[in-house]
């Protein structure tokens, strides 16, 4: 799955999970309204609950937002890569370096974490 993919997925589940919070606080304002008349209509108080309603996403979303959009415009497989990393294997040219493998996958991870401090 391409990590445009996997980012979009987490962009999107942050803004439902923005959109339960305000849901539930819009039933308690609902109900809130209620308490002070004895029938309120349904419209005033969806009314009166839509009137503050706002959605603010986290520095984290907005981020994963921006890098999602730039990764859309790139292209999933860089060919020219691959065709360079396949006749090396081929040649047996292909080395590993173990230690540069673990520093990226590092690096990966410290950056997805300061994405959500």
């Amino acid at each position: 799955m391409p990590v445009s993919d996997i980012l979009a997925r987490s962009v999107n589940s942050a803004v439902k999970n923005g959109t339960r919070q305000i849901q539930g606080r819009n039933a308690g304002k609902a109900a809130s309204v209620g308490q002070g008349n004895a029938a309120p209509s349904a419209a005033a108080a969806s009314a009166a609950a839509a009137a503050s309603d706002s959605v603010v996403l986290t520095d984290g979303a907005k981020k994963l937002r921006k890098l999602a959009e730039k990764l859309r415009d790139e292209p999933d497989v860089d060919e020219s890569r691959v065709s360079e990393l396949k006749s090396a294997v081929n040649d047996g040219t292909y080395k590993v370096d173990g230690y540069r493998v673990a520093g990226s996958m590092l690096d990966f991870e410290k950056d997805l974490a300061g994405l959500f401090a």
